[in-house]
């Protein structure tokens, strides 16, 4: 039988080193971010290359002489030249993959890749020489010009054919993580680990798969490996990391709807959705997806935040261990499978978790400390390498400990053992932890999955969003007066002045309490004042009360007999003996005092039992009625109990702060009621018998949030869980409610630092809200209540990213346009001057306007400058300094004035301002819950203790009415349980309520 067959012409030794190089580099050796691009002669200028003279017809030349006549004009520069004679080749023999391959590599060097990678796929796949070396070459170039998913169906094409391809996977790596497509990365970058073929920077990517791979912007170009992001996907990653993520899932929103975007991005869009808490957004989408995109972490980190958001523990819990299966490095995740578990009372669980969160806190400071360092940082690349062992990360730690031999320059033997350990590892496929590992041992099967169709059609109750009222904030105009009106307060940390390098205690500021203590209807003021040290804390200089007389502030500290030299940070004013007359409580460090208001412009001071103890710092104090015996009790709440109260940051040779001290140096101190005996006495007791409700306590409400009887009282902390503090009115138990009704921890689960708390109706549904300040890179908490269950919606209102440049001190709402809709202010400035402080040390207040349904910062015209200027901001408290009817504000600082920001934004708007008088009740009647009915709106406002951090503010409970000029009815429920309405009565006035006095129109109830 007679057969046929192409015959290959042979492959000239010169284009098979070529190949052969490329081979050796895709199967074992690095290579750089991204290729090379095809580098032009250096010069143009070389002699022609003419064929050789003769007087007979010369004989034709062979193919070798043709190849060998185009590489030397190829060499020379003579491109087009070089092209004419291959082509004259490829005529001849259109299959020639060295003429094809030599074709690509002239238009190459010619700077047209698009036909160089065109001649490259014209090679057959298969060609035993030929094939893979073009593929390769062709990926190489479709990444240069940009050609993404070219290049990435061609390196993935290479992996089938040659699966430890270490250029591909490296390629591929380094393509994903710059498209933000991080979990795809990670599998080649641990194939890298596999193959013993890692760079540096390849090991960083796999410390936290959801963070985006982004070199910085403007960073210096010196030879390292630059990440800059590639698409729309790569973008929203970086957004992504930076919290921002309505910005991300808009950003991808398009591509997704077009069905352009791969699985695992679109996985990144829920998850921008369910992080941006756009729950109609993310329900639209879990209907859309498959299970190609349910393949990915992200998908189930979606909804293990859309499921914690719906209170939905046991569904969020098998969220998140799927999620959790997926990416073990997940932090996000893991705080919300903590609060999940906390719900749940899952103890064991729990403290798994929470372990496995602190292994993973570890890796990540000492990754920082080796990606921060100018030169490699051996000793944090061993303290990584550890720290990976022991949370089975094996192979990953041997790459370290590898990378650390290097460094150090450690002799061969040393190389060969961690790559024979290497081997080893892979051979028992023992590198990465297995799924019991990366679960903590909790068992998928043992919670439910998400049933999707029950969870995007019925989800589950949730506070309804207002419809928007407005598109834009009303212009803000504030002004500080304090030099115009005597107000010379100025907080001080220490006997001397001091700029930075501050003890915990020096962090706090001090606090400011307004209230109206000789009865003349004007606002006066009690500041607190440090100005002490260690160990005595007894200062030359005392907190300060003022009074107001004609629009000014007189200091009657002395006249008043209030002098307190001791260190105070907190203070509340009150009717501790319910004779109508204000009275004050400083707390210090050492004993803490109350100031009995005598009712002639003189106080009487007796210190509060149990309190003289000056390793004791204390922090916020509030008075209200919480046993129900209708006597104002005090709830004292208490920072630190250390005898290293003093301690004070370390700093360098040249005299700067490391870093700041912070709570976790210091041990905690129990929280105290003091219960009012009748008789003047407070008699106090632990809040609580068990030693784990000790936190460190920083601001405090006393309200009704639950429509129960009785005052319930909200504590921040710092760091741990907030506590929701219920009392049962039958066993006077008070029980810690904030794990189970959402306010312990914050959307993200986690527990933050919780300083100013903001207590109003935000949503106008009638409950309770609370908006909490938190530090630097930490997103305020805005708690909406449903019915005494507590939901974190604050990056859905628009607060995440503004509130995360800055770190809150103070917070407080208030109606600065009296349109009904309570605004919120906040004081900001940092705790210490120190190496790793992130943002800035003074800091600008804020001022948001509530759009009902969202938030939007408020620029504020202030000739006085203060709110362009940074400040040191601690408290801040509201009052109508000037009774205009509306809310000024005054701010204490650290090393400042005390700034007192008189409210004078220009609006037409009416108001009502209402203060409550108790007879059945305690006589502040804190608790008390105000509905008031005007135009076809309906407003809610309460009276509150506390008021959040080191505060008291004026006791009058103020209402923006718009453009109402009068007030259907006022509706008062009463701490008694008694119900009253009063009313209708005219707009722009402040109108006294007495408990049981029903009629609106008695001489005297406007007060001037």
């Amino acid at each position: 039988m007679n057969s046929t067959h192409t015959i290959v012409p042979p492959i000239t030794a010169p284009l098979r080193a070529l190949w052969s190089a490329w081979l050796l580099g895709l199967l074992i050796l690095g290579c750089g971010p991204a290729p090379e691009p095809v580098q032009e002669p250096a010069s143009r200028e070389a002699p022609t290359v003419e064929p050789a003279k003769s007087a007979e017809p010369p004989a034709a030349p062979s193919r070798e002489q043709q190849l060998e006549q185009a590489d030397q004009l190829t060499e020379a520069g003579q491109l087009d030249e070089a092209t004419i004679v291959l082509k004259r080749l490829l005529v001849a023999d259109p299959s020639d993959v060295e003429v094809i391959f030599r074709l690509a590599l002239t238009k190459a060097n010619g700077g047209d890749l698009p036909a160089a990678i065109e001649f490259l796929e014209s090679i057959p796949e298969d060609h035993p020489e030929a094939g893979l070396p073009a593929l390769g070459q062709a990926a190489d170039w479709s990444f240069q010009i940009g050609q993404y998913a070219d290049a990435e169906r061609k390196y993935s094409r290479l992996l089938d054919f040659v699966p430890d391809a270490g250029r591909a996977h490296r390629q591929l790596a380094y393509l994903f993580n710059r498209q933000g497509r991080r979990h795809e990365a990670a599998v080649h970058v641990r194939q890298l680990c596999r193959l013993g073929d890692f760079r540096q920077d390849e090991l960083h990517s796999l410390i936290v798969l959801s963070d985006a791979m982004a070199s910085e912007d403007g960073g210096k170009d010196d030879g390292s490996i630059r990440y800059e992001p590639i698409g729309v996907s790569g973008t929203a990653r970086v957004l992504f990391t930076k919290q921002r993520f309505a910005e991300a899932a808009a950003l991808l929103r398009d591509s997704v709807a077009e069905n352009t975007a791969p699985p695992s991005v679109v996985a990144l869009y829920g998850r921008s959705l369910a992080e941006a808490q756009d729950d109609d957004g993310f329900r639209q989408w879990v209907r859309q997806t498959d299970d190609s995109v349910r393949d990915f972490s992200e998908y189930w980190a979606a909804w293990t935040a859309y499921l914690a958001g719906q209170q939905q523990p046991r569904a969020a819990v098998r969220a998140a261990l799927e999620a959790l299966d997926r990416d073990p490095t997940d932090f996000l995740t893991i705080n919300r499978l903590l609060h999940m578990l906390k719900i749940l009372g899952d103890a064991d669980g729990y403290a798994k978790w929470e372990q496995r969160w602190k292994a993973l806190h570890q890796v990540l400071t000492a990754n920082n400390s080796i990606s921060n360092a100018q030169t490699p940082n051996v000793d944090a690349i061993d303290e990584l390498a550890s720290q990976l062992f022991a949370i089975d990360r094996k192979l990953e730690a041997v790459a370290w400990k590898s990378l650390e031999a290097y460094y150090r320059s450690l002799p061969a033997e040393v190389m060969e053992h961690w790559n024979t350990q290497r081997q080893q590892l892979v051979s028992a496929d023992d590198g990465f932890p297995g799924r019991q590992t990366r679960l903590c041992g909790m068992e998928l099967g043992a919670y439910p999955l998400p049933d999707i169709e029950v969870a995007v059609r019925s989800p589950a109750a949730q506070p309804p969003k207002p419809s928007p009222l407005k598109s834009a904030p009303h212009p803000a105009a504030f002004r500080n007066v304090a030099a115009e009106i005597g107000l010379t307060h100025a907080y001080a940390v220490a006997r001397d002045p001091r700029a930075d390098g501050f003890a915990m205690y020096q962090q706090a500021g001090g606090g400011i309490a307004v209230l109206d203590y000789d009865l003349d209807g004007a606002a006066d003021l009690y500041c607190a004042q440090g100005a002490a040290d260690p160990p005595e804390f007894l200062a030359d200089r005392s907190d300060v009360l003022y009074r107001q007389i004609d629009g000014q502030l007189d200091d009657v500290t002395a006249d008043a007999a209030v002098t307190e030299r001791r260190y105070t940070i907190g203070c509340t004013a009150g009717d501790w003996n319910q004779d109508g007359f204000a009275d004050i409580i400083a707390t210090n460090i050492g004993a803490n005092v109350l100031l009995i208001n005598n009712g002639d412009g003189t106080f009487s001071t007796s210190p509060l039992a149990g309190s003289d103890d000056l390793q004791r710092m204390p922090a916020s104090v509030a008075m209200a009625d919480l046993d129900g015996d209708q006597l104002p009790d005090i709830m004292e709440l208490n920072y630190i109990q250390d005898p290293e109260i003093g301690r004070l940051p370390q700093r360098d040779a040249s005299g700067d702060v490391v870093d700041a001290v912070g709570p976790g140096d210091f041990a905690s101190a129990m929280d105290r009621i003091g219960t009012n005996d009748g008789q003047g006495t407070a008699v106090f007791q632990a809040i609580s018998q068990r030693a784990s409700d000790a936190h460190k306590g920083l601001g405090v409400v006393i309200a009704d949030f639950d429509g129960q009887p009785g005052n319930d009282v909200f504590v921040g902390n710092d760091k741990s869980p907030n506590q929701m503090w219920v009392r049962d009115q039958s066993t006077g138990h008070w029980s810690d409610l904030a794990v189970v009704n959402g306010s312990a921890y914050s959307s993200a689960g986690a527990a933050t630092a919780s300083m100013g708390i903001a207590a109003s109706d935000f949503d106008r549904n009638g409950t309770l809200d609370l908006h909490i300040a938190n530090f630097q890179n930490e997103s305020v908490c805005l708690y909406f209540n449903q019915d005494g269950s507590f939901r974190d919606r604050a990056i859905e209102y628009g607060l995440g990213v503004p509130s995360r440049s800055v770190l809150g001190f103070g917070s407080q709402p208030l109606d600065y346009d009296n349109d009904g809709l309570p605004d919120l202010a906040v004081s900001n400035g940092h705790i210490d001057r120190y190496q790793s402080m992130v943002g800035p040390f003074e800091q600008l207040p804020q001022l948001f306007g509530n759009l009902a349904g969202r938030f939007q910062r408020v620029d504020v015209d202030d000739p006085s400058g203060y709110w362009d200027t940074g400040h040191l901001g601690r408290t801040l408290a509201t009052l109508d300094f000037n009774r205009d009817g509306k809310n000024d504000l005054v701010i204490s600082h650290v090393g400042e004035t005390t700034a007192l920001l008189l409210n004078e934004t220009a609006t037409q708007h009416h108001w009502l301002q209402l203060r409550l008088v108790g007879v059945e009740s305690e006589r502040d009647a804190i608790g008390a819950k105000i509905t008031i009915q005007v135009a076809n709106r309906q407003l809610t406002g309460w009276v509150i203790g506390g008021d959040g951090y080191l505060a008291k503010n004026e006791a009058v409970v103020s209402f923006g009415l718009g453009d109402a000029n009068s007030v259907d009815q006022i509706q008062v429920q009463w701490p008694s349980g008694i119900r009253q309405q009063f009313g209708p009565t005219a707009a722009d006035r402040r109108i006294l309520l007495i408990e049981n006095q029903p009629d609106l129109d008695w001489p005297g109830n406007e007060i001037h």
